[in-house]
């Protein structure tokens, strides 16, 4: 079976060659991708990352994609889920959940080596990774011994509480690292009700006032602007896709049908957006650019969520229904192309270009 490490050294020896064929020049990477400089129409080949999972028949396997190859990272004896893929430098994390037979553990892959994040005594999912020079930091949420659910942040594998018992459930779904800053996005419980939450250094501020349940999925910073995207009620108990810049709040749907607004990247001066929407027909999935409103796939089915946006093309993952079964794809610039054969179900969670 090809690893990860030999996928990555043919990759770099392809690009070696093109760069000494083509003498072509790179772009550092910021807070988003920088668009690549003209090359006579020739660029450096990108290394398409995709998180997901797929069955085996019996079992969920954690997956990476790389260019479309598939990489286990679990053995599909236990139920696992690849959720998030970061990349930095030669090295690809990746994070989810693994089943222990009795509680999920949350999961770090590095190259596919298995790093356990929690003791497996009670259950925690890791949702989002996010790497900084030598840190790696990880978002998602623990169960503590009083069957509370916290929000949680590890970074190089130390836990740190984002939120308190008192406000379980809470999670930590998002994560973005800014210079010296780290961002985290998700809800905690008030009264009863989740209100969407972003956590800048731990410390927390409210996206909305818990009147109606409420969370964020997904957070992107950029410069001194602060974005998240997710999802508030209104008051006919309709899903409606938010995007919040800065703590203001922006309508992605009508309210006609649940809406969920799952990832975020901004390019430029351009914010891209992904979303789900429950139509009559089923599910749509619908990139929002600057509030411009793109359809994903011309049949209903395609579920969106990632977005990532490279130069100028965009990323999109997700799963698509068009049948028996689910299949993970990648659209890209308005084609898709399908990760899983659809013989049983597939999940494409979270892409990363490179």
């Amino acid at each position: 079976m090809k690893t990860l490490k030999n996928t990555l050294q043919s990759f770099a020896t392809v690009a070696l060659l093109t760069v000494t064929m083509f003498h072509f020049s790179s772009c550092s990477k910021g807070g988003g991708p920088d668009t690549p400089p003209d090359t006579d129409g020739l660029s450096d080949p990108a290394t398409v990352y995709v998180a997901g999972y797929e069955s085996n028949g019996s079992q969920q396997v954690a997956k990476l994609w790389v260019n479309g190859d598939p990489i286990p990272l679990t053995e599909g004896l236990t139920n696992a889920n690849a959720l998030s893929v970061s990349v930095s430098g030669e090295d690809a994390y990746v994070v989810g959940r693994e089943y222990n037979g009795s509680k999920w553990v949350a999961m770090l892959w590095k190259n596919t080596q298995p790093i356990i994040l929690t003791n497996g005594s009670q259950s925690a999912i890791a949702w989002d990774v996010s790497v900084s020079g030598n840190d790696v930091y990880v978002a998602g949420y623990e169960f503590n011994s009083d069957n509370k659910q916290i929000a949680r942040l590890w970074k190089n594998g130390t836990a740190q509480n984002l939120s308190h018992g008192s406000q379980s459930p809470a999670d930590a779904r998002g994560l973005f690292i800014s210079g010296n800053n780290v961002y985290a996005a998700g809800f905690v419980t008030e009264d009863g009700v989740s209100v969407a939450t972003l956590w800048k250094n731990g410390v927390a501020t409210s996206l909305t006032n818990g009147k109606r349940n409420a969370i964020a999925h997904d957070v992107y910073v950029s410069g001194t602007d602060i974005y998240a995207v997710g999802y508030e009620y209104n008051g006919a108990q309709e899903q409606i896709a938010k995007l919040w810049k800065n703590g203001e709040a922006q309508d992605l749907s009508n309210g006609d049908h649940n809406a969920i607004a799952h990832s975020i990247f901004k390019s430029g001066d351009d914010v891209y957006v992904v979303v789900e929407e429950q139509e009559p027909t089923g599910t749509e999935g619908k990139l929002w650019k600057n509030g411009t409103n793109i359809l994903l796939h011309n049949k209903p089915g395609f579920t969106p969520q990632s977005v990532f946006v490279n130069g100028t093309d965009i990323y999109v993952a997700g799963y698509h229904y068009g049948g028996a079964k689910l299949s993970a794809r990648l659209w890209k610039n308005g084609e898709i192309t399908p990760l899983s054969d659809g013989s049983e179900h597939g999940y494409a969670m979270s892409v990363f270009v490179k």
